[in-house]
This record gives C-alpha cells, sequence and structure tokens, in this order.
C-alpha cells in the first residue's frame, strides 16, 4: 500500500473512531431512548457522514441542505424521512452546545411535519383474528401474536419477557410485568383463554426462561408479515402495528384515553397510575373479542 493510500485509511479510521466518540456522548446525554432507538440514530448520523464523505466537523451548511433534498427524493415514508432529519438535528445541536462545531447546522435542518393518524394504522379487531387464526391460535406463533393484540406491549417488551414476569389473577387470568422505555414498569392483564394456552407453552421450564425462546425482533416482523400475507389482509402489516390497533379499538369500544396510556405505558403516566386504573383495565380486556 501506498503512503498517501495508508494515510487515508488512517485518517478515516480516526475520523470514525472520533465520530463514535462523539455519538455515544450525544446519547448518553440525558436520553432515556431504548438502546434500539439509539442504534437507529446512530445509522441516521452515519448515513449522513456516508453521504457526505468528509469529518463531520467540516460539514457545511451546503452539505446539509443537499442530504435534506437526498432524502426527500429517497425515502417514500414522511415518518423516516422525519426521524433521520430529526436525529440529525439533535446531533448538530449536540455538537453545537459542546462547542465541537462553530456554526449552528441545526438550524439548517428543516423536519417535515407528520400527522400521527393512528386509525390508518391500526387493523380491525376482524384482521386482528384473521392474523391470529392464520398461524394458529395455539401454536407459539399465535401465542406471540395474541400477546402482542391483547397487551399492546411493544416487541421488544414481549420478547424479554420471562415467566417469572407473570403472575396469577383470581379469576384464572394473570397480570405481565413489564419493563418499558426508560426503564419504566407497568402490569398489563390477560384473560384466563390466554394465560392457560401460555401455561400448556410453558411446560417444564425455569421461572428465569424467556417466553419465546430464540425468537428475534426480526423474525417476529417476518412473522407478522407472512401472516398477514396468509390471512390476506392486502397491507404491510408490523408487529407495531397491533400496539395501534389495541390503542384504537379499546377507545372506539369506550375505554377512556386514561386506561389506554396505562396499558401502553407512555411515558406521561407516573408510576402510581400502574395501580390507579388496574381493576378497570382488567374489565377492559376482559370484554375484547380477541382471548
Amino acid at each position: 500500500m501506498r503512503k498517501t493510500d495508508m494515510k487515508k485509511t488512517q485518517g478515516l479510521t480516526e475520523d470514525l473512531d472520533d465520530l463514535g466518540a462523539l455519538l455515544n456522548g450525544w446519547l448518553n446525554s440525558g436520553r432515556r431512548s431504548s438502546p434500539h432507538t439509539h442504534e437507529a440514530y446512530k445509522r441516521d448520523v452515519r448515513a449522513f457522514v456516508a453521504y457526505t464523505k468528509k469529518p463531520i466537523r467540516q460539514t457545511q451548511p451546503g452539505d446539509v441542505i443537499q442530504y435534506q433534498a437526498y432524502i426527500r427524493n429517497e425515502t417514500d415514508s414522511r415518518a423516516t424521512e422525519y426521524r433521520k432529519l430529526t436525529s440529525l438535528r439533535s446531533f448538530f445541536k449536540y455538537l453545537k452546545l459542546i462547542k465541537e462545531i462553530d456554526e449552528d447546522l441545526a438550524a439548517a435542518i428543516s423536519a417535515p411535519k407528520v400527522e400521527n393518524n393512528f386509525k390508518d394504522k391500526a387493523l380491525t379487531v376482524d384482521e386482528v383474528q384473521a392474523l391470529i387464526d392464520s398461524v394458529g391460535a395455539d401454536s407459539p406463533d399465535g401465542l406471540l401474536l395474541r400477546l402482542l393484540a391483547v397487551t399492546g406491549v411493544r416487541i421488544s417488551e414481549s420478547l424479554s419477557l420471562t415467566w417469572a414476569n407473570f403472575r396469577a389473577a383470581e379469576d384464572e387470568g394473570a397480570y405481565v410485568h413489564v419493563t418499558g422505555k426508560g426503564k419504566r414498569n407497568r402490569e398489563v392483564y390477560i384473560g384466563p383463554e390466554l394465560w392457560a394456552d401460555l401455561f400448556k407453552l410453558k411446560g417444564d421450564l425455569e421461572d428465569d426462561q424467556p417466553l419465546f425462546g430464540e425468537e428475534t425482533r426480526h423474525t417476529a416482523a417476518y412473522l407478522v408479515d407472512r401472516a398477514a400475507k396468509a390471512a390476506k389482509i392486502g397491507k404491510h402489516v408490523t408487529p407495531h402495528m397491533l400496539r395501534h390497533s389495541l390503542a384504537t379499538n379499546l377507545l372506539e369500544d369506550g375505554a377512556t384515553l386514561p386506561q389506554v396510556r396505562d396499558q401502553l405505558g407512555h411515558a406521561d403516566i407516573k408510576t402510581t397510575s400502574l395501580y390507579l386504573h388496574a381493576k378497570d383495565r382488567t374489565q377492559m380486556i376482559r370484554k375484547m373479542r380477541i382471548k
């Protein structure tokens, strides 16, 4: 290798190492997002650096403006565009704050407004039932779909559950202790039908064993997409859509907003609210058609 090429390679490695340190500093500066979200933010910033082909400290406003145009031409989803640009804007604000850059590059970014229309992201109760039926309600895949549909837990939350997270309820159902984003805790209820079928899945497994074995976010996403095609739902379905579906369908059936917020474990719910509506939410889940 020629000396000039060696210097370029060494310089690129140093730039990447430096970027990694800056990213870690940014993401650890009071942010309470999940590890999966952190990885998405890192990918967003690294994609920008790959586009400009220059160290982050040498970024110019023109680079940012060109990248915005590139993203808007290449990205079909406004939500994805919004995340990529807001990640970058937040990173630049951090760099300006710690005096790593002089220019206010964040001001050059204009992220699109995204209307959160959860109705469009939701499945009807019949579609959810068809999704479950397509893989068999009593199969391990069907049990995962039922758990997502009944509780509204995030896919990462469900895959981290062990049998120790469950405690029996007086009505032969069970309560599930869930640790969500920001390590916030909540309890959700599952009815007797789902709890009985899940308990069969447990068999001789110890309490510290995971419910769904080696299942990952990627295999779960593939499972849901495959089930949606088998059920002829006619649109791309993700595990997170089951969460949206539960919220939408519960509200349409008369559940209150505090009940649904407690069920989903949103950030603005206080720790004590885990218990304030527990009885009401149990009744709310019992009334659901999905069992």
